[in-house]
């Protein structure tokens, strides 16, 4: 398995750099990871993906994060696959091609911070897909350096937009 780093554009917005990554590599799965993480080592997607692929209809399935993350089985996963009701962060998270297939890109209506990762596990889990982490692959987020450069003391404002236009999608 070959590992890619692709820049993407700026100014930053990460569902549009996300999707031109997945873009690149159209019939592959996919590991997604934020540019402020540390300790991915070249075994790490290979582990990912063998435990991905022992479930079928697991669609996202995260690394173990040290550091900030939205939802705490992130922090505490002490097992090689536990599955989740609620969203991941997209720290480090491994990605099915046929959920891509199935549900498409993320949604690149979210230009802020945050909220097409909660967009994307809504859809998956919607769609029949399970959402996991594992602690077999684990790595440090320094805890979004890139929205912190971006946003400043704005980055509680910006969350807010993405809130409100993932809380106006699904209000229909």
């Amino acid at each position: 398995t070959k590992n890619t780093l692709i820049q993407g554009v700026t100014p930053f917005i990460f569902s549009r750099n996300a999707n031109a990554g997945i873009n690149q590599y159209p019939e592959s799965d996919i590991l997604l990871c934020n540019d402020d993480i540390e300790g991915l080592t070249d075994d790490d997607l290979s582990i990912l993906e063998e435990i991905a692929n022992k479930e079928p209809k697991l669609g996202l399935l995260s690394a173990k994060i040290n550091g900030p993350a939205c939802n705490q089985l992130q922090n505490n996963c002490t097992s090689t696959v536990e599955h989740t009701e609620t969203n991941i962060a997209f720290i480090c998270v491994y990605i099915k091609r046929a959920l891509i297939k199935e549900i498409g890109l993320l949604d690149e209506r979210f230009v802020h911070y945050g909220f097409e990762d909660t967009d994307y596990c809504h859809r998956t889990m919607v769609a029949g897909w399970k959402v996991g982490v594992t602690s077999r692959v684990e790595v440090t987020h320094l805890g979004s350096e890139s929205f912190k450069k971006r946003y400043g003391p704005n980055l509680n404002g910006a969350l807010a937009h993405g809130h409100m236009l993932f809380a106006q999608k699904y209000s229909q």
